[in-house]
């Protein structure tokens, strides 16, 4: 039987615990054959001296080998399997404490707003695809609109819209300016700013769903989207003072 070849078979194992090939082919052979000298190991797995020299003293710095003498030869054998127990127990700990480490890299970079800008007619059907796609269903979504006519519709919102939109049940809130009354639809609440204040003189919306703002400027086709949890629940509370007061 080839030695090398079975012993190759604990390898990639072995190997996410800090061993070597070499490392295993020697440990597993002194577990087979204890009190072996270096020149024994050398005859029954074919490698070399300085090779086998550098394992040992790996192997003894890992706690998996123990050394003593046997007249007046200096021999190995191999400590229970308990101890690779032991040897993975430790990798495992080490791994995880580096593992929680990154988890808090994660949460502070999670928790810092992410800005994302789009341009061109796409960007802004991808937007109105993604509030209807990212809001849960029965969820509501909050937005400002200055402009809602039959030629914004026909040109950025997509055709999946809708059905996307009223199958998931979704209840919109709206606040827009006199001069733009949108027809009531189940699923739409709508409030008007009195014309006097000119709040809604410009082709922008704003959107609030999920952790998202959005603004869409449909004079430049442009869209801005900040994403960050805290910042959304913000501007949603802000829209709810406005809604209820108008």
């Amino acid at each position: 039987m080839n030695i090398h070849k079975t012993y190759e078979e604990y390898a990639d194992t072995f190997s996410k615990i800090g061993l070597s090939k070499i490392d295993t082919i020697i440990y597993i052979t002194l577990l087979n054959n204890p009190d072996l000298s270096p020149s024994d190991i050398s005859k029954l797995t074919k490698l070399h001296r300085p090779s086998i020299y550098n394992s040992i003293e790996n192997l003894l710095e890992l706690n998996l080998i123990l050394i003593s003498s046997k007249g007046k030869r200096v021999v190995y054998t191999a400590q229970s399997p308990e101890k690779l127990e032991t040897l993975f127990k430790k990798t495992e700990d080490e791994f995880f404490n580096e593992i929680e480490d990154l988890h808090h890299v994660y949460n502070l970079n999670k928790n810092k707003m992410q800005i994302s800008v789009g341009s061109g007619k796409q960007a802004i059907e991808d937007l109105y695809s993604d509030v209807v796609e990212e809001t849960p269903k029965n969820g509501s979504y909050f937005r400002y609109s200055t402009v809602y006519s039959n030629k914004i519709r026909d040109r950025y919102v997509p055709k999946n819209y809708k059905s996307i939109r009223d199958k998931k049940q979704l209840e919109r809130f709206v606040i827009t300016g006199a001069q733009n009354i949108p027809r009531k639809t189940l699923g739409r609440s709508v409030k008007i700013v009195p014309e006097k204040y000119g709040l809604f003189d410009d082709s922008i919306n704003l959107v609030i769903y999920g952790n998202k703002v959005s603004i869409v400027d449909y004079n430049s086709e442009s869209t801005i989207t900040i994403t960050h949890k805290e910042f959304a629940e913000f501007q949603k509370k802000v829209f709810k003072i406005l809604f209820d007061k108008l």
